[in-house]
């Protein structure tokens, strides 16, 4: 789908496509908050064919060279990456790095917007759930939601398990998002603090696996008898038959 994107603003007067290997959903940074702006965790991104398909790559844009989501060398300034972009067409657009030393997390709801421009309702659900900065993604067939947060222990990055869109991916540290920039409308402007809302989700895509215990064997009860009731006890068990011709010196069933 291409154009403007549900809870587009205004564009900023550069039309989708008007440049080489441009996004359907051009990039505007007005909207993009504060909060992520004040980091020096930005790269440029540019489309590679990979398996025939359009990929998005990083690139460091003072260099040219790729960047890796694991190497704050390759990262620059967000006015810096939005002036290499806006410097000509080498460039689709930019893209910020999540690392554990910032308190982002990023949820990309893929293939959630339908091709009239709706939200698919399940889709809709998580992001009412999460009521912080939600933008429409590059392809505008997706949305991504920045909250604060961490992800719990265990939980994965990608999961089919909520129907009604392609998929939900999970990120808080080694990846980038590319950025639009491109408010979805009814969302709060500001990145919020979501931990408890970020763990129901994970909890929901990734379901601990209980694990089957099987029930401790009862103690035996202790016996507090002289050695007399002992054998007397022992004669009187369910095997009371053996163990008497054992006590009397008979070992044939032994």
């Amino acid at each position: 789908m291409s154009g403007h994107a549900p809870g587009d603003p205004a564009s900023n007067g550069q039309a989708p496509g008007a440049r080489a290997g441009a996004p359907d959903v051009a990039f505007d940074p007005t909207h993009v908050p504060e909060a992520l702006r004040e980091r020096p965790q930005w790269v440029a991104w540019r489309y590679e064919t990979r398996g025939g398909k359009p990929t998005k790559v990083p690139v460091d844009p003072r260099t040219g060279k790729r960047a890796s989501s694991t190497d704050p060398s390759t990262w620059v300034a967000f006015d810096e990456a939005v002036a290499a972009w806006s410097a000509g067409d080498r460039y689709a657009g930019v893209g910020f790095v999540f690392s554990g030393d910032d308190p982002f997390a990023g949820i990309d709801l893929d293939g959630c917007i339908d091709d009239s421009g709706n939200i698919v309702g399940t889709a809709r659900e998580i992001i009412d759930s999460f009521s912080s900065y939600t933008e429409v993604s590059p392809s505008g067939c997706g949305v991504k939601v920045f909250i604060l947060g961490r992800k719990p222990e265990g939980a994965s990055c990608k999961s089919k398990a909520i129907e009604g869109f392609k998929e939900t991916e999970v990120y808080d540290r080694e990846r980038f998002f590319t950025l639009t920039g491109r408010h979805l409308a009814g969302t709060p402007s500001a990145i919020e603090e979501r931990q408890a809302e970020l763990e129901a989700l994970c909890a929901r895509l990734w379901p601990k696996k209980r694990s089957r215990r099987t029930a401790a064997p009862a103690a035996a009860a202790a016996f507090d008898g002289d050695d007399e009731a002992l054998v007397e006890q022992a004669g009187a068990a369910k095997n009371g038959d053996r163990f008497k011709r054992l006590w009397s010196g008979d070992t044939s069933m032994h």
